[in-house]
């Protein structure tokens, strides 16, 4: 260090200085873009947000419109408009539709047991009130 001189450590020292700004331009740069792709991503989700809150409307319109019509066939399918007949009669899709979102777990082919073996000490069977063994002991 001793051997540089006055002009030579300017120099560095200069280019040390332009590499640090340069190295900050950069950071700031890159911190503009992430704000500009933040500022993006928040209005596309608001958009995203309104067009969700459109479809569930226009879903319970539609839904609306079905039960209207389901109440219009009724009324056309009575016979003589007085008293709807039983073959006549349309079924209900809405509890179909939810009878189909909640599925009941499917019977299992195995059947319960009702009853468990019994026990087998020193070739005796054990029943199942009696905790001590019994039978013959072995003595010491």
């Amino acid at each position: 260090m001793a051997d540089l001189s006055v002009e030579e450590m300017t120099t560095k020292a200069n280019s040390v200085t332009d590499l640090s700004l340069e190295s900050t331009r950069r950071m700031v740069q890159m911190t503009n873009d992430s704000l500009n792709v933040g500022v993006k991503t928040m209005t596309m989700l608001d958009e995203q947000g309104e067009t969700l809150l459109n479809v569930e409307r226009e879903m319970d319109l539609i839904k609306q419109d079905m039960k209207q019509a389901r109440k219009n066939l009724n009324e056309l399918s009575k016979c003589c408009g007085l008293c709807l007949c039983p073959c006549n009669r349309l079924k209900s899709t809405e509890s179909d539709w939810r009878k189909k979102q909640v599925r009941e777990p499917k019977e299992s082919k195995q059947k319960v047991v009702s009853s468990q073996p019994t026990a087998v000490r020193n070739g005796q069977a054990v029943s199942a009130g009696s905790a001590a063994p019994t039978g013959p002991y072995i003595k010491r």
